[in-house]
């Protein structure tokens, strides 16, 4: 699901557990200078605090890597799942260009409204200029 406004392309998109992130699949994104990939991308990865790496993630990490895209998430938990006791995950990520990162804010709140995911706020603020140097990874 996704929606262009202006220049931005924002997609937020599903990947089910135990499926590998199809990278051709959003192939589509190419065609947008600033994109916002918003997804549960239900993959785990040791740099997200994970004990392991699954494929999807292997997957996702490529599909930054050849996009040259950001990832805004910090440490902050986004998933909980009831296994005995909380087990908190970074499974929600908001993934945008790297011309965009400095004009992005996100805010993972306490909230869940009926869900195991807590509620994502994403701002962007300000007109972003075609001559910004993207941020490091």
């Amino acid at each position: 699901m996704g929606i262009t406004i202006n220049d931005y392309a924002i997609v937020n998109v599903y990947n089910p557990p135990r499926t590998i992130l199809n990278i051709l699949q959003l192939g589509f994104l190419s065609r947008f200078r600033k994109i916002i990939l918003l997804r549960d991308f239900n993959s785990h990865h040791t740099m997200r605090g994970s004990c392991s790496i699954n494929p999807s993630d292997r997957s996702l990490v490529s599909m930054i890597k050849t996009n040259d895209y950001v990832v805004l998430n910090t440490s902050v938990p986004t998933h909980f799942t009831l296994v005995g006791s909380y087990v908190w995950n970074i499974l929600d990520l908001t993934v945008v260009s790297s011309s965009i990162p400095s004009h992005c804010f996100i805010l993972i709140t306490d909230e869940f409204l009926g869900s195991h995911h807590a509620i994502i706020h994403v701002t962007v603020h300000g007109v972003v200029s075609h001559i910004t140097e993207p941020l490091p990874k």
